[in-house]
């Protein structure tokens, strides 16, 4: 029997060399790139935040000439008749200067009361007149301590409160007819009380002859009396106002409103009569 011969030629073994390098070549190309490295920033020192921060930040410049920015009361509102004026100025002030560059129309005396350096509070020494303007003027002659002016004047004008009067009187005065049951109340022009003083307030009116009951503010400026059961039937009553009475403005009483009125409540009269005549 004949042995087989296993040598192969070396075209064959050429083949095999030739796979083996393609195989190569593609597993070589299948390799995942190589991932970048990044370093994590150190966090710098709290000194050196703070270094930045104010180099970033510019320091207020001090050579800008003063403005009044804010004033209260609203310029153009109502106000009281000893209200204090309050001004407010975007830098510190030369207290002097500005003193001296504030003038009223009309003239009206009082004191200066500076909270600091850029709030300034004229307070009045005397009631200013109801009802009236009053204008407030501050000159180009104000300085800052910086030593430059106002860049030009202000002027605010204001009104003041009028005199205290009764808006509405209940029951109406020469009012007939009126229910015993009813209560009486006044109602003012303006707050006679301050909110939350309800309690310990002065009446505004008394009841003549006299009734059993009780009388307070319903708010600042209505008076309001209920009697406890109800008041005589065909009575007549007088209501008379409190002379001392003062708005919280400071407005007197007007010397001009009228202070007592009179009202009169229903009869008693007949409703029905049982038994029924004939019955």
């Amino acid at each position: 029997m004949k042995k087989k011969n296993f040598l192969r030629s070396p075209h064959y073994y050429g083949q095999i060399l030739l796979t083996i390098a393609m195989i190569t070549g593609l597993l070589a190309g299948c390799q995942l790139p190589q991932q970048e490295t990044f370093e994590t920033p150190k966090a710098q020192p709290e000194t050196e935040i703070a270094k930045q921060i104010a180099t970033a930040t510019p320091a207020p410049r001090d050579d800008l000439p003063p403005a009044l920015v804010e004033v209260f009361p609203i310029p153009n509102s109502k106000i009281g008749l000893q209200q204090p004026i309050s001004l407010y100025f975007n830098q510190p002030m030369d207290k002097e200067s500005v003193e001296g560059a504030i003038q009223f129309e009309p003239r009206t005396g009082g004191r200066f009361e500076w909270q600091d350096d850029q709030v300034l509070t004229f307070v009045p020494d005397q009631t200013l007149a109801p009802d009236s303007s009053l204008k407030l003027v501050v000159n180009t002659t104000a300085q800052a301590v910086n030593h430059k002016n106002l860049q030009e004047p202000f002027e605010i004008e204001f009104q003041t409160a009028d005199m205290l009067k009764v808006s509405q009187f209940f029951p109406e005065d020469g009012a007939l007819d009126i229910d015993p049951e009813s209560v009486v109340f006044v109602n003012f022009n303006q707050p006679v009380i301050p909110l939350g003083g309800q309690t310990d307030a002065d009446p505004a009116f008394s009841l003549s002859p006299e009734v059993s009951g009780k009388g307070e503010w319903l708010n600042t400026s209505t008076y309001i009396f209920k009697p406890d059961l109800s008041m005589d039937s065909g009575a007549r009553y007088e209501l008379h106002l409190n002379q001392k009475l003062t708005a919280t403005s400071g407005a007197l009483m007007d010397p001009l409103q009228t202070m007592s009125t009179g009202f009169s409540t229903t009869k008693p009269y007949v409703l029905s009569v049982l038994p029924l005549p004939g019955e």
